[in-house]
């Protein structure tokens, strides 16, 4: 019986295959204002190497996490750094939206996803879905435009990551 592909593996073959995006995250000011609380990170992390990079190396930690049975509570903090970071938003806020749309989503069983396709599917499903709870959390910051362009650069980014798209 093979073992099944490493996510990092299969990620980096389709990055390989989808070529760099040459998207760009959040403005600069927005990453030194909104990264000093990333959980397994330094702001530093990010900084060094690049946005992009730090929110591929995150989505492959949460897919391995998921593989790996790794615990619910690890594979939050994962989610929550990636939309810390993705989003430019606070950690309070990244961590309201795990809770909602991880925490509290028992039916989305991702830790028991069949296969790497499902969980990948799965887990683009929680990004969509964190746009409508953008508009619902309490505390969102006046800036939910902002909040909302930049889900719309992290979903573009990561959809094309994961699925090996252009971007363009």
């Amino acid at each position: 019986m093979r073992a099944p592909p490493s996510a990092s593996g299969v990620f980096r073959h389709e990055r390989k295959r989808a070529g760099a995006t040459g998207l760009s995250g959040p403005r600069p000011e927005a990453l030194a204002h909104s990264l000093a609380h990333v959980y397994d990170h330094d702001p530093e992390d990010v900084t060094a190497l690049g946005w992009e990079e730090f929110i591929a190396r995150q989505w492959e930690s949460i897919f391995a996490g998921y593989r790996s049975k790794t615990g619910l509570r690890k594979v939050g903090r994962r989610w929550s750094d990636l939309l810390e970071a993705g989003l430019g938003c606070p950690q309070h806020l990244a961590d309201v939206l795990v809770r909602k749309e991880i925490i509290d989503r028992a039916d989305r069983d991702l830790e028991g996803a069949p296969d790497a396709d499902g969980l990948v599917t799965g887990m683009l499903e929680v990004l969509v879905d964190v746009r409508a709870d953008l508009l619902e959390v309490p505390g969102t910051p006046d800036d939910s435009a902002g909040l909302l362009e930049a889900h719309t650069r992290l979903l573009t980014f990561v959809r094309g990551y994961a699925l090996g798209l252009d971007a363009g």
